[in-house]
């Protein structure tokens, strides 16, 4: 491998660099008369074979003097001048190519400088404080921060040609290949390759792309001399990953990110995580779905489309649609009936703060298991995942597991329970079942044996009950303790909790049953359980609060949030239909910021959103002026001078935020995605109000204001409005620089639509007129969970077929398919709140609170649909 001091491109690089400078440079101009009579006398002396050329103005000037040049005639300044000359143009540097004349033939050049007494001396300290210096940097720079010797990255695959570049030619490359520092790597066209660097971050590259990688002690640089590339970085504890292109350098550790170095300039766009760009003296911070261009010629694309070449996206969608199929053959699973009482809960001790019961999953789990082998066998897509992730060093066998938890299960009765119980400060983990089946004692001290390192400390230990009463002292951590009864089993990390839990037993009660939070967890029992949660977070808040006071518990107080009491979550299947409930209670009637969800109302802003929508989400909160006293009184509670700085807020915004802007809104707010997500989401907002007018009027001061405090003269902000249709359309233009956006907006029908275009504010308004929207849909209205209530006070929604349609265009065959698989599989989801006077309780029919497949796909549609150009 050359050094890089003698690499001929480096040699190239540091000659441009230095004319660059030489030209920069504007001596005095007595010099300059100086040197110029100098040149004459120098010129006037050259012998019979002088050219008549006077001075060398252009490249007519210099192709006059080559013929001299190449015989050796001209002196040595005029030479070196036409050195320069060719060595910065191509056309006359190929006309000398016809021939060359020797170095040797060139007469040194002598400065006929005045010479100085004594300097010589001089010139001979700075020439060894100069090799001094260089000696140093280079032992700095090639000694003290150098990376490791060996490897940069490694050719993990490819698809077509991938070749090592460089002056001596190309190298083909095949897989497993490594390169070293320096070493450019470039695929050829249609070609694709996957490169595994040193500090174990991918780098995937598109056709005709092209870098080198370099390491400097603790960082590692791919510089991207040309192309497009993702790369995925390694999580690191020390030193950065960094990618140079030509004209920006962009910062990352831990995450996915796309950069594309063209002849108009860079593009960095953000897949996964946070990446720092800088350039041009400016550094950015994207996060995922974020996109920067370095030029105004390099436009804006969805991330979606600057990554759609890579094999990792079709990879994605296509293991998305696979789960999908799974998640489908899943709901065939057998599950356990309801329970209606529960055997250990009256046996935990009053002390009990978190509770949790799930049914013997044993038999589920086997019949999943076989289902997902099957699965396996059928698609190489998700076998694939699934050998890449059993292939990572300390990944468990599944298949083991699974046959272990289904051995056990048969030992164990129909509930399995999960406690934590405060001892002291600390919380103590405490997991008991009934025992149906003899020989589970036998069976746990043969699994264990299995497993076990003969070398280490023994971490299980099964006792009997006589066995767990002789047992002595145990400190806590020393590992994990497991009682075997004939009636009970029950595990802990405490031998004295596990002690207390068998006294309780043969008691018959532990005291759980009577306290407030055991009665709500047992009158889960009474409609069935089937997954089951509790946390009693008073007794919880009020331990942290005696281990660690707040600093200001009365702005606590004000917020409401003290009063909270049980949190308790259920879900369970009742016909093959999911229930799903969530509880959160308080002390007393809901106050401050606990209190701003409303009680259940009509929400009419989901007449402004289509039935086709892809998401929505409204809500009705209590009065928006209230909700600002409640803000006043907590910031009055933790700072006295709270009221003067929002009075001052006020003086600063010329407007009063009760009267001008609380007073002005109802309180019900919806929010959708409503139309394509690709390129640009189609986005809206609906909003009550009660004084257009006002509000109008507020818009327009905050406006003025902010044009007035703005930063940069780039910085603008514009308003103009359009009447339409007996309507008045509003716009506010929003400049910063080369970037531009708008937000559009109306009033009608006693609501406020919001939009990124006047089209979707004015479809909006179409929607509510014909009368065909979301909230008038039957379809809407079946996924609603059956209970008392006729409204809601908020809800989620969320359906991904409608979206497939809009962006077919946009995608490949092969991610089309992927998602149209996903889309057919997975069912629209509606997740409700209702806002009650000691309560918030949330209900969903779909599985998990709709957290489901259709919620990470829309998602992921989402990050690569997200408008680029943030900065």
């Amino acid at each position: 491998m050359k050094h890089p001091g003698t690499d001929p491109k480096n040699f190239t690089d540091g000659l441009s660099q230095a004319l660059a400078k030489m030209r920069a440079e504007q001596p005095a101009s007595e010099m300059i008369q100086a040197a110029s009579e100098r040149v004459w006398q120098r010129v006037g002396q050259e012998g019979a074979h002088s050219v008549a050329v006077e001075s060398i103005r252009g490249c007519d000037d210099v192709r006059a003097l080559l013929p001299a040049y190449r015989s050796g005639w001209l002196s040595a300044a005029r030479a070196l001048l036409v050195e320069a000359h060719l060595h910065e143009c191509v056309d006359c540097r190929r006309e000398a190519e016809t021939g060359k004349r020797a170095a040797a033939d060139l007469q040194p050049w002598q400065h006929e400088l005045p010479r100085a007494g004594n300097g010589g001396f001089r010139w001979a300290l700075a020439a060894v404080a100069l090799i001094a210096v260089g000696i140093s940097v280079y032992f700095i720079q090639n000694r003290l921060l150098s990376g490791p010797a060996g490897m940069r990255a490694a050719v993990v695959s490819f698809d077509g040609g991938l070749y090592r570049v460089g002056f001596s030619g190309e190298q083909p490359l095949k897989a497993g290949d490594e390169v070293e520092e320096g070493e450019s790597v470039r695929t050829g066209s249609g070609s694709r390759a996957m490169l595994r660097l040193r500090d174990g971050s991918m780098v995937e590259m598109n056709e005709r792309a092209e870098f080198n990688v370099s390491m400097r002690r603790n960082d590692t640089t791919i510089h991207l001399n040309r192309g497009n590339i993702i790369v995925q970085a390694a999580k690191r504890r020390t030193g950065h990953l960094y990618v140079a292109a030509k004209d920006c350098r962009v910062s990352v550790t831990g995450t996915v990110f796309a950069v594309h170095s063209g002849m108009k300039g860079s593009r960095v766009s953000v897949i996964e995580g946070e990446v720092h760009v800088a350039e041009n003296g400016v550094n950015s911070v994207l996060h995922s779905g974020d996109q920067l261009s370095t030029g105004a010629t390099v436009g804006a694309v969805p991330v979606q489309q600057e990554i759609a070449w890579s094999q990792n996206l079709d990879k994605h969608l296509a293991l998305l649609a696979e789960f999908a199929k799974l998640e489908k053959k899943l709901e065939t699973v057998e599950m356990p009936g309801l329970r209606y009482q529960s055997k250990v809960l009256p046996l935990l001790p009053s002390s009990t703060v978190l509770y949790a019961s799930i049914p013997n999953l044993g038999d589920a789990v086997q019949q999943a298991n076989q289902l997902f082998q099957q699965q396996l066998k059928e698609s190489s897509v998700l076998n694939d995942w699934w050998q890449q992730a059993q292939s990572r060093k300390g990944a468990p066998n599944f298949s083991e597991i699974i046959d272990e938890i289904h051995s056990l299960s048969q030992y164990v009765g129909d509930e399995i329970v999960f406690s934590v119980a405060l001892d002291g400060r600390d919380g103590s983990p405490l997991v008991a079942a009934q025992v149906q089946r003899p020989g589970l004692k036998a069976f746990l001290e043969q699994e264990y044996a299995k497993h076990a390192d003969s070398s280490k400390p023994a971490a299980v230990h099964v006792f009997d009950e006589a066995g767990l009463m002789s047992a002595g002292p145990q400190r806590k951590g020393s590992g994990l303790f497991l009682l075997v009864r004939p009636d009970f089993v029950a595990a802990a990390v405490d031998l004295a909790a596990l002690q207390r839990f068998d006294a309780n037993i043969n008691q018959g009660s532990g005291g759980f049953a009577a306290t407030g939070f055991g009665q709500r967890m047992a009158s889960a029992y009474l409609q069935g359980a089937g997954l089951l949660f509790g946390a009693n977070l008073q007794a919880m808040t009020a331990e942290h609060d005696g281990a660690h006071p707040r600093g200001n518990p009365q702005a606590f107080a004000q917020t409401g949030l003290a009063d909270v009491q049980y949190l308790v979550v259920e879900r369970k299947d009742i016909g093959n239909q999911p229930l799903n409930n969530a509880e959160l209670t308080f002390n007393g009637p809901r106050r401050g910021i606990a209190s701003w969800l409303a009680a259940p109302a009509p929400i009419g802003g989901l007449d402004f959103v289509s039935k086709d929508a892809g998401a929505a989400a409204a809500f009705v909160a209590k009065s928006p002026a209230q909700m600002l006293d409640d803000v006043l009184a907590i910031g009055a509670a933790a700072d006295a001078h709270a009221r003067d700085n929002f009075d001052k807020a006020e003086s600063e915004l010329n407007i009063r935020l009760h009267q001008d802007l609380a007073d002005t809104l109802a309180g019900e707010v919806t929010f959708a995605l409503d139309g394509p997500i690709l390129p640009t989401p189609s986005w809206k907002v609906v909003l009550e109000v009660y004084n257009p007018g006002r509000l109008q009027s507020t818009i327009q001061q905050l406006v003025a204001d902010a044009n007035e405090h703005k930063k940069q003269a780039s910085q603008s902000i514009s308003t103009e409005q359009q009447a339409a249709d007996g309507l008045t359309y509003y716009t506010i233009h929003f400049a910063d620089g080369t970037k531009t956006a708008e937000v559009d907006y109306t009033f009608t029908e006693g609501y406020m639509i919001i939009a990124p275009s006047r089209a979707l504010v004015r479809n909006a308004v179409a929607i509510h007129q014909s009368g065909n929207s979301l909230g008038r849909s039957t379809d809407f209205r079946a996924l609603l969970p059956q209970d008392q209530h006729a409204d809601v006070s908020g809800l989620i929604y969320q359906n991904l077929a409608p979206i497939v349609a809009p962006i077919m265009g946009q995608l490949s065959q092969s991610q089309l398919q992927s998602l149209q698989q996903i889309a057919a599989e997975s069912k629209p989801s509606v997740v409700c709140a209702y806002g009650e006077q000691n309560a918030v309780r949330v209900a969903s029919n779909s599985r998990f609170f709709g957290l489901d497949l259709n919620t990470v796909t829309l998602t992921t549609l989402m990050n690569l649909a997200k408008p680029a150009g943030r900065r």
